[in-house]
């Protein structure tokens, strides 16, 4: 890819896509008539026909998982273009992506978006507007957590109970807003009943297929994909040669690291590691329902699953097709699935702003490794707030809430719009003292008791302003938890189901079009 700067549209509305001004559909003729024609074995497989397996493996997978989700069927076409994500509830940034694969596809090709269920699942959720602290807020309302390394893949659907708690949770968030802009899609999204699938990736993806409506593009878990013969030989083409594969990885991140200025030795990942005779490959393994470092101890052909400790070891399985993979669950790590991705199976893949980032390494090392040259890709994002509003000045309003603070403990008689005959007593009271300060002639003692008892005329006063002081401390509390966030009406990670899909479509109309 032309190295161009890629940045997260600012605006909303504003829309990215790279390489521009141009037809993605010949780009990603080009990318497979070039690939096609590379004179290159993998594993002793000519590129070109490793391709076809592959292709015609994930394919069916992806066809019969998609009709299980109950997404429909797409038809053959001539192209297969790409995207992928983790199962999560996307923001437009991110759903975009999507909607233009299903756009490019429907010219009679296909999609295919790989759930990147292999990922760590950490926590998954979702960020909300809401105003229930008097002024809007993003609130973070999660469905679920696992632990550390714990990924995606086997984690079970949500519950009845699991699902319509969170739904509740979200609920609250959006009727504290006014207005209908909102609740006119997220009543559309809470009204599908929960998928009757098997896990929590299929759960999420079917409710998002079903808010999309129909499109032309499959899915494919990755946990999957990584279970074909055609993955399973690009696996074994990269142990046969890795320790080459190692020096080449590390020369490259390190050469992007420089270039970007990135001091950070884990971004955008970390180099492999060799110790002796183990040299860590850019695969996972699962081991114990958690992802865990993969090393090939060369001198005993022999596979280690590690992280802090061996926690399993394997033969090194000698072809494809061996058995001996059946226990190995092997995924790929960020570089080695987008370059499985790129070079076996589509003819262009879609990457959001930091997936496109990082592909600039996956380039490099496939042009070195595979010694091809690599397939263009695209990068696709953009940006669309809810309609929330002017975009607020926190300091403003904290300074606000501070003087508001100190006009009711030394001059409620200010705040007091209507005060009761009590109030007007004690406010006589108060600036009768005042003047009698002004007017001198008093001694220490005097001074003292005077001010002591405008203090305690000023806590009478103030006690009538109780309410609205709690209100103005809880809002300045809150302000302090949000030092450092976003601003929640200019926010861009709010999920899909909070935005209608002809306002993401029409982005795409926009990308399309040379937008910017």
């Amino acid at each position: 890819m032309v190295d161009v700067p890629l940045e997260i549209p600012e605006r909303s509305g504003e829309v990215l896509l790279v390489p521009r001004g141009v037809d993605l559909l010949e780009v990603a003729r080009e990318n497979r008539h070039r690939l096609a024609a590379e004179d290159v074995l993998l594993g002793g497989v000519p590129l070109r026909d490793l391709r076809r397996q592959a292709r015609e493996e994930i394919l069916t997978m992806a066809r019969a998982y998609t009709t299980a989700l109950g997404a429909g069927s797409v038809p053959q076409g001539e192209l297969l273009l790409g995207t992928g994500h983790q199962p999560v509830f996307p923001h437009p940034g991110i759903w975009v992506k999507y909607l233009l694969l299903d756009r490019l596809a429907a010219r009679g090709h296909i999609g295919l978006a790989v759930i990147v269920d292999s990922d760590a699942m950490e926590e998954a959720g979702v960020d909300v507007p809401s105003q229930h602290a008097s002024f809007l807020q993003v609130a973070r309302e999660v469905l679920r957590t696992a632990a550390a390394e714990e990924p995606y893949e086997g984690q079970g659907a949500p519950t009845a109970t699991e699902w319509s708690d969170f739904l509740q949770r979200i609920d609250r968030h959006v009727r504290s807003l006014e207005g209908d802009a909102l609740r006119r899609p997220w009543e559309a999204f809470r009204a599908f009943p929960p998928p009757a699938v098997w896990d929590y990736a299929a759960f999420v993806t079917a409710l998002r297929r079903r808010y999309e409506g129909p499109r032309r593009y499959l899915d494919v878990p990755l946990s999957a994909a990584a279970e074909s013969v055609a993955f399973r030989a690009f696996f074994l083409h990269i142990a046969a040669h890795a320790a080459p594969f190692l020096e080449i990885h590390n020369a490259h991140l390190r050469a992007y690291r420089e270039r970007q200025r990135i001091r950070t030795e884990a971004q955008p990942f970390p180099d492999l590691q060799r110790e002796g005779e183990l040299i860590e490959l850019p695969f996972w393994t699962l081991a114990g329902g958690r992802r865990r470092r993969l090393f090939l101890d060369q001198r005993r052909r022999t596979l280690l699953a590690a992280d802090g400790g061996r926690e399993g070891e394997w033969p090194l399985p000698s072809h494809p097709a061996d058995p001996l993979f059946g226990p190995l669950r092997l995924r790929p790590r960020a570089l080695t699935l987008t370059a499985f991705l790129r070079v076996l199976v589509v003819d262009l893949f879609i990457h959001g702003v930091s997936g496109g980032r990082y592909d600039r390494v996956t380039d490099a090392v496939i042009a070195d490794f595979f010694r091809i040259v690599p397939p263009q890709y695209a990068v696709a994002s953009a940006t669309l707030h809810l309609p929330l509003g002017e975009a607020t000045e926190p300091e403003a309003t904290r300074r606000f809430l501070q003087r508001m603070l100190l006009q009711a403990r030394h001059n409620p008689e200010r705040l007091l719009t209507a005060p009761t005959a009590q109030q007007e007593t004690l406010i006589a009271r108060k600036w009768h003292l005042i003047r009698r300060l002004e007017e001198g002639g008093l001694t220490r003692r005097e001074r003292r008791a005077t001010t002591q008892a405008i203090r305690a005329l000023n806590a009478q006063l103030c006690a009538a302003l109780a309410d609205r002081v709690a209100m103005w401390e809880e809002r300045l509390r809150a302000l302090e938890r949000q030092s450092g966030l976003p601003d929640a009406a200019t926010y861009r990670g709010y999920p899909y189901f909070l935005h209608e899909p002809e306002q993401v479509d029409a982005l795409v109309t926009r990308m399309l079009e040379g937008g910017a």
